[in-house]
């Protein structure tokens, strides 16, 4: 009887351990099936709260600090402010206004150690915009403002020929057949897929 409430009480114990190890996650582990279903009533403040806390504003950053070739920075990390939180579909959160910080180090080297000031960027303001812009798309693609995407103008192209697939990154059909070796005098035409 002792045995078996012993054995109940260590089963528990690893039990309640094997739950809590695996409510252990870090940042980007969590997975929808983890949370619990509370319902929205009543918790407009509670939600705008947590926007205002992840909204795409100028947030503390650890940077690497990277030295030349047989050397070394002390510190090594610098916290300065990078543009970082949430932003709507298709965008991203990026700086619209930066400044220059200067960041006090030693540098040491092989026989020597000296400070420094290291030069790093600082976002100052952001905003949520497209991070791929017309200047991005080639001469086969349109820009569309509303994807945040250079998208393909001949997509349709396709649609007439067999044996032909669309190439998103070419912009152009292409032949969905292997490249075969034509008897002697003809010559394999990809464009036409024979």
């Amino acid at each position: 009887m002792l045995i078996m409430k012993f054995l109940t009480v260590v089963c528990t114990l690893v039990t309640t351990w094997i739950y809590a190890e695996s409510m252990q996650f870090t940042d980007d582990e969590l997975r929808p099936h983890e949370g619990v279903a509370i319902g929205c009533a009543g918790r407009r403040m509670q939600l705008n709260n947590q926007m205002k806390e992840v909204m795409c504003v100028p947030r503390h950053a650890m940077v690497k600090l990277i030295p030349q070739p047989g050397y070394t920075f002390y510190p090594n990390y610098a916290s300065v402010k990078r543009c970082s939180g949430f932003c709507p579909r298709n965008k991203s959160c990026m700086p619209v206004r930066k400044n220059v910080r200067k960041i006090a180090v030693r540098m040491d080297g092989y026989d020597s150690s000296e400070c420094y000031h290291v030069l790093l960027e600082e976002h100052t303001k952001c905003k949520c915009q497209c991070s791929v812009t017309e200047n991005h798309c080639n001469i086969h693609q349109v820009y569309s403002e509303d994807n945040c995407a250079c998208e393909c103008m001949n997509k349709r192209e396709c649609d007439k020929e067999r044996q032909m697939v669309w190439n998103e990154k070419l912009c152009k059909c292409t032949c969905d057949k292997e490249e075969e070796i034509c008897s002697s005098g003809l010559e394999w035409v990809p464009s036409r897929c024979g």
